[in-house]
């Protein structure tokens, strides 16, 4: 009997040793092992338990920055911020530190107080409002720094968006998508580089480079805490950053940060409330300057309803007798009509409700004449001479009906754009209107179903300044790693080889632009610093039982040795006027003094 309980004793003992065994080489497997082979789910313990202690905060999200075409930053500003960690409400503030660090940041003690007792998550001092920590001043920085108050750290923060916002909505901004993460990120997500809540681009060139922009991961600060919530003074602060120093990348535009300073102030003394600049360079088609109103702060929270973020620029609009340029020019490249030819204009056509703004009439003029004085009745004539193909193609070859900005392919995408939702522009809405009197009258002075982007008619004015090639518009002229090596780069070129309108027409519409400033509807731009030359256009756009009106003006300068093509386009005015014109001259004179100066340099 006895010796049956001794083995029952040793087998017991046997299985409760195997049992221990197993859970420690279990625990080893876990733990060292299956760590060093990196399986598909690791797990550390004492990673596991350390994080359990550990807050952090990021300071820089490793995303990469927008520069102009100069080197100088558009986005991404380092500065010093104050980062406060929550203690435990055992740790009281004192009245030395309260007192301190509320005449640093100019608060009363009693507000930092209150502000340390309430902490329940790391947050950055943000002041009384705002999102964005508040920069510390380096005499400030540097006393907290000497004190080192408790859970309390002076650290390099990243800010992304600078204040004023210059080409807000070029450039886009940020936000989060879940949806669009799974649906196109996939990749990013599981590679760890992106998560299903990461702030991607929204729109803007934020958006069209989002692959590239994204980076290796952030840079952030960990505070390490006992069960208690008091810092570990061992582990302390520690900063974690990717080691890489190709990463973030650089995107440089062909933006001048100098140059759309001046557009946006400029935008604003003038009043535009609704509408766009663009400024292009007269042989490139690059962009040098584009503004877009009205402004919006991509530094907080944008509502996706609303109109701010959206790029006028790139927004088809109705273009009024800007568009007599595309009719003119089909008609001389058709040779429906001679630039010396005569016609006759009496006011009104007589049937339609289609009469000439001047309603006395101009009397006899010529083609060129009719189109220096934007006289409705002569390009009525000329429009019923053209068949509908005919004023399409011409379309087509200065830009209008497809997007202008510049597509191709970008490393592994063969079907890249670089701008964001930019619209293709129209003509004809429908088969009917092709062939309607009425409609084509309307059609032949821009009203109707005609419709521009103002990037495509600053482009336009730079195809005629081509000899009428069409150019591919660039936002960005290259895509540089973090140590200046050059990743991706994006050539200018035709938007497409070989086609275009003739060398004569586009040196005759030219000329005839020089025509409107010396003896048309734009008398008022003969006083520039530069001279100038261009084409005015008025689009009545009815709304809400009212009428309203879209001002034009697009033009180059100087006429000796284009420099820039210039459209600006003032949206649903109240008023018929001539805001446009002052608007377009006030952009010229501030170009040719921004030359000058950046000459002298």
């Amino acid at each position: 009997m006895m010796k049956m309980d001794k083995r029952r004793v040793f087998f017991i003992l046997l299985g409760l040793v195997s049992a221990m065994a197993v859970l420690v080489g279990r625990l080893f497997w876990l733990q060292t092992v299956q760590e060093v082979q990196r399986a598909s789910v690791p797990v550390d313990l004492v990673r596991q338990s350390v994080l359990q202690r550990e807050q952090r905060l990021m300071l820089d999200s490793g995303r990469g920055d927008f520069y102009d075409r100069n080197g100088l930053p558009l986005t991404g500003e380092t500065y010093s911020a104050l980062l406060v960690f929550p203690v435990s409400i055992t740790a009281a503030v004192s009245q030395e530190e309260a007192n301190t660090m509320g005449r640093l940041l100019g608060i009363e003690p009693e507000a930092w107080v209150r502000f340390r007792r309430e902490l329940t998550v790391p947050r950055f001092w943000t002041g009384t409002a705002g999102n964005a920590p508040l920069p510390l001043s380096a005499g400030a920085a540097q006393t907290i720094r000497r004190l080192q108050p408790a859970a309390v750290a002076v650290v390099p923060y990243k800010q992304r968006y600078l204040p004023p916002y210059d080409a807000a909505q070029l450039i886009g901004y940020i936000g989060q998508d879940p949806e669009r993460v799974k649906a196109e990120f996939m990749p990013m997500v599981k590679a760890g580089r992106l998560a299903s809540d990461s702030l991607i681009g929204a729109s803007g060139l934020e958006k069209s480079f989002q692959t590239l922009l994204n980076g290796l991961g952030g840079t952030f600060l960990s505070l390490y805490t006992d069960s208690r919530n008091e810092p570990i003074p061992d582990l302390g602060y520690r900063l974690h950053a990717p080691e890489n120093p190709y990463y973030p990348l650089k995107v440089m535009t062909t933006l001048d940060a100098g140059l759309q300073s001046g557009l946006e102030e400029l935008a604003d003394k003038a009043g535009l409330k609704d509408g766009a600049i663009v400024v292009l360079d007269a042989h490139t088609a690059d962009i040098a300057g584009m503004v877009s109103r009205p402004r919006f702060r991509p530094d907080s929270s944008v509502d996706p309803q609303a109109k701010g973020w959206a790029n006028q620029a790139l927004l088809e609009a109705a273009p009024g007798s800007i568009f007599k340029t595309v009719v003119a020019a089909a008609a001389l490249e058709a040779g429906a009509a001679r630039p010396d030819e005569r016609f006759e204009c009496n006011g009104a056509w007589g049937k339609y409700h289609f009469t000439c703004w001047k309603k006395e009439g101009h009397g006899a003029l010529t083609f060129r004449q009719a189109y220096a004085q934007s006289c409705n009745i002569v390009f009525g004539q000329i429009m019923l001479r053209l068949k509908p193909g005919q004023l399409e193609e011409t379309a087509r070859k200065l830009g209008i009906g497809s997007p202008v900005g510049w597509a191709g392919k970008l490393l592994q995408d063969p079907a890249f754009r670089q701008l964001d939702r930019e619209d293709s522009g129209t003509v004809w809405s429908s088969v009917a209107a092709r062939e309607d009197e009425g409609a084509k009258l309307q059609t032949a002075i821009g009203q109707r179903d005609v419709r521009m982007t103002p990037l495509q008619a600053a482009n336009m004015v730079v195809t005629l300044l081509n000899g009428g090639q069409l150019q591919s518009v660039r936002a960005v002229k290259e895509v540089r790693y973090g140590t200046d090596r050059v990743l991706a780069e994006f050539q200018a070129k035709p938007l497409a080889e070989g086609e275009g309108i003739s060398r004569k027409t586009s040196e005759t519409l030219l000329r005839w632009m020089q025509d409107v400033v010396s003896s048309g509807t734009g008398t008022a731009l003969k006083g520039a610093v530069w001279s100038l030359a261009g084409k005015s256009g008025t689009a009545q756009v009815p709304e809400g039982g009212a009428d309203l009106y879209n001002q034009w003006f697009i033009g180059y300068g100087p006429v000796e040795a284009p420099r820039y093509a210039v459209a600006v386009v003032s949206l649903k005015q109240k008023a018929s006027g001539d805001q446009a014109v002052a608007l377009f001259r006030q952009v010229m004179d501030f170009l040719a003094g921004y030359e000058k100066k950046e000459q002298k340099k």
